[in-house]
């Protein structure tokens, strides 16, 4: 779902008219529920290197700073994540990690002596239901309940409350099957993005990912400066414009992002009304950026076309499968010059997948990816899909050429001639190899 009830696309590409006006960006994320799925203990919150990749990426671009605002202590965040260049929030947002300084809620020092309080009162209501835990953080609390029968529940939590309710300087919330105690009055989530905007600038665009009832105030943030909030899964905060299923949504969907501000890159610095066009060698400036519609199973080479592609001047939309991309075709499809399938998708599916692309994108030149398969296999598909076969093995720049020469013989089977090619690069390259009788099909 997207902005206002809206699909995402249209708010990915709210984000990249952003970035076309050299407007810096703060991509801010939770970390627990969000970038990673919520498990039965913080310390199996392990950030993949898929999800790490995409974060990296998305900090390299121009004018985009991620920042990851947690609940978690700081360093505990900064150790999960691994990412020396952004910024972090910990302490659901009393301790900050800016560009190198570090921050910490003035009056900490005070709020952890009633901390120490609280945790001498609850320890004996945390001795008699023994599956929960109390952690400590620099400058919060959480106290654990997940793993205690569901029937006895409601009693830890009268009572933990009814404890709590002496101390008016905290606060205690609902987060994730645990009471998360924070100041009343303190840092949160909020003022680390209003903290963040101000050391980007005046023009800061935000956009915030969270998932639980304490991403609240950073969504009132976002919100009231016209930024773009997303939530992740059914417990995300009702003032979420977007609504994402789980982590595993948002990874892909980052993906597309990274994509498309890939893209600018190469213009973002220097002249921000210049047409993406004009990066692309050879391409005639009144065309866009070619665009690249890949269905590969492959989670690394899919993260790998997404920049090394658009580095080249290709806008990517990249999936796993084609239940996933479906959804997105309507609003990626005036886009799409070359969609390109691996032959290692599950049984016939890659076949059909083409078929379905054929239909759905009739413009778009099909290509089929070669893994490890055998030559008859290669050949078997080919007669009955008669498309181009790709060597997904070869360098990015030679994959670059072949799909450029895909989309080139395309538009001579078709008649059109909306690119301008260079003379010194034919259409008929090594490595591209044609179906029988050197043609393309392009539609059913």
């Amino acid at each position: 779902m997207g902005v206002d009830g809206q699909p995402f696309a249209d708010w990915v590409d709210s984000l990249v008219a952003i970035a076309r006006q050299n407007r810096p960006i703060a991509c801010c994320f939770d970390y627990d529920g969000t970038l990673t799925p919520i498990v039965s203990h913080p310390s199996l919150a392990i950030l993949s290197d898929a999800m790490r990749n995409l974060l990296a990426s998305l900090n390299e671009l121009p004018n985009v700073q991620v920042a990851v605002i947690s609940g978690r202590a700081l360093a505990d965040v900064q150790q999960k994540v691994a990412l020396p260049s952004i910024w972090f929030a910990g302490s659901g947002g009393a301790e900050l990690w800016l560009n190198g300084n570090r921050w910490e809620y003035p009056h900490a020092d005070a709020f952890r002596c009633e901390l120490d309080r609280l945790q001498q009162l609850l320890a004996p209501v945390i001795e008699r239901f023994s599956q929960a835990w109390l952690e400590r953080k620099p400058v919060a609390m959480a106290i654990h309940h997940r793993h205690i029968p569901e029937d006895a529940t409601g009693e830890f939590l009268a009572e933990v409350l009814r404890i709590v309710q002496d101390f008016p300087a905290l606060r205690a919330r609902e987060v994730s099957q645990a009471l998360e105690i924070t100041p009343q009055d303190g840092w949160d989530k909020g003022t680390a993005i209003q903290t963040i905007l101000g050391h980007l600038g005046e023009s800061a665009y935000p956009i915030f990912f969270g998932d639980a009832p304490n991403d609240t105030e950073a969504m009132q943030v976002v919100r009231q400066l016209n930024g773009i909030t997303v939530g992740i899964g059914p417990d995300a905060p009702p003032i979420a414009q977007v609504l994402l299923d789980s982590p595993a949504e948002l990874q892909r969907v980052l993906e597309i992002l990274v994509g498309q501000l890939c893209a600018l890159g190469p213009d973002l610095e220097r002249e921000s009304t210049r047409n993406v066009g004009e990066c692309c060698e050879g391409i005639d400036p009144g065309e866009s950026a070619l665009g690249l519609l890949l269905i590969d199973p492959d989670q690394v080479r899919r993260q790998q076309c997404l920049l090394e592609l658009s580095r080249r001047g290709w806008q990517v939309w990249a999936s796993a499968d084609w239940e996933s991309i479906e959804p997105l075709l309507e609003s990626i499809a005036p886009a799409i010059r070359v969609a390109a399938v691996n032959l290692q998708l599950p049984g016939l599916e890659a076949g059909r997948v083409l078929e379905q692309l054929r239909q759905r994108i009739p413009h778009a030149a099909p290509a089929a990816l070669i893994p490890n398969v055998s030559r008859y296999a290669e050949e078997a598909f080919q007669r009955v899909n008669n498309v181009p076969l790709v060597n997904i093995r070869r360098d990015w720049e030679q994959l670059h050429r072949e799909f450029r020469a895909i989309w080139a013989l395309s538009l001579q089977q078709s008649g059109e001639r909306r690119l301008r090619f260079r003379t010194d690069e034919p259409s008929g390259e090594a490595g591209l190899h044609q179906p029988p009788g050197g043609s393309i099909m392009n539609g059913p």
